[in-house]
């Protein structure tokens, strides 16, 4: 298994990068993209909520989300989605 070191998560953008261990691209790289919907929810709840109770909120409204919301139709939602990030035209060169 590959070494992860903790990621801040930045929701200025749909789209976090994490570079390898020591700062060097030694693989592929790694793109967590978040849902748009999701993220409008992370972001209201940073802005709104202390962060020592962001977690407790969060475990909170998802145990009491069937009962407030679960008479409407639930569509799917994939909140997020790991992909490998495209290689450049010189990247897979130099790779393969």
């Amino acid at each position: 298994m590959g070494y992860l070191e903790p990621v801040a998560l930045k929701l200025n953008s749909s789209t976090i990068t994490r570079p390898q261990k020591g700062g060097f691209s030694s693989g592929i790289k790694m793109e967590l993209n978040i849902d748009t919907d999701v993220k409008s929810v992370l972001e209201f709840m940073q802005d709104r909520i202390q962060t020592d109770k962001l977690t407790a909120v969060a475990e909170s409204v998802a145990g009491i989300a069937p009962v407030l919301w679960g008479h409407f139709e639930a569509s799917p939602l994939c909140p997020l989605r790991l992909t490998p990030e495209p290689l450049s035209a010189t990247q897979s060169t130099a790779t393969g």
